[in-house]
């Protein structure tokens, strides 16, 4: 259907421009410069403040080691499961509200970050900076692991699947994280520089991969609009676009008993 070609129901006429499956958001764009800077940000403090984020590393993993043991098994029961867990429940949810092509998206970013974090990994290690793998791995070992590819994945996926702004699915997203971050403290084989910064790059690729993909419009088309106007009381005959923005459609109405509303 071209732009501004008449819908016809068995009890309406609708005249609109299509509405596009998905849209690019600006919003997007600036956070994924402001999650970019973040990075950076973090890279830098743990350069130039190497002794201060390993006295705070130490007291952290302390008080952490500090927790109950029950405490510590629901955390990696919850971090275990949760790894894969999320992401398969999230499918279900996305595909029941026949959001395939978000779910998709969601998995492909994953994707990426993950590789990217592991090469990145790999990258810092063969560098032989000792102290950019001090800084980021806790460790001058050439074997040290200076990013965590497992939540920054993860969030690269609850980004793109937008799960954060979702009821309960943003307090499973949260503790699912969570749980995964302790547990990587307590286990110490990363500094805590080196999760700021996965999970930041998760949350860049995560938003540039949103902006690239776009987001799966929620507007409702003509012929719903109409629907819903019938089931509230005031059925129309006619529906036509009288002006779209940035936050939607305006239409003027023709009801059946010939009354005009806008």
């Amino acid at each position: 259907m071209t732009a501004q070609e008449g819908v016809t129901s068995p009890a309406v006429v609708v005249t609109e421009a299509p509405i596009p499956p998905s849209v690019r958001r600006p919003l997007d764009l600036a956070r994924f410069v402001v999650a970019v800077l973040v990075t950076g940000a973090i890279v830098l403090i743990a350069w130039f403040a190497t002794s201060t984020t390993a006295g705070l590393e130490t007291d952290l993993t302390t008080s952490a080691q500090l927790l109950p043991s029950p405490v510590i098994l629901a955390l990696n029961v919850i971090g275990g499961i949760g790894t894969l867990g999320l992401p398969i429940a999230a499918s279900v949810a996305l595909i029941l509200r026949k959001r395939t092509r978000q779910l998709l998206d969601g998995f492909i970013a994953l994707f990426v970050a993950v590789v990217a974090l592991t090469l990145a990994s790999s990258l810092i290690a063969s560098t032989g900076n000792d102290r950019l793998l001090a800084a980021l791995a806790g460790s001058t070992s050439p074997d040290s692991v200076s990013t965590a590819p497992i939540p920054g994945g993860l969030v690269a996926f609850v980004t793109v699947t937008r799960l954060m702004s979702r009821p309960t699915w943003n307090i499973i997203s949260a503790i699912v994280l969570g749980s995964l971050i302790i547990v990587t403290v307590l286990n110490s084989g990363i500094a805590l520089a080196g999760i700021g910064i996965s999970l930041s790059t998760g949350w860049a690729i995560g938003l540039i991969a949103r902006y690239a993909f776009g987001t799966p419009t929620t507007r409702p088309t003509g012929l719903e609009v109409a629907a819903a106007m019938d089931r509230g009381g005031l059925p129309v005959s006619s529906l036509e676009t009288e002006e779209s923005t940035s936050r939607g459609r305006r239409y003027r109405a023709v009801t059946r008993s010939g009354a005009v509303l806008r």
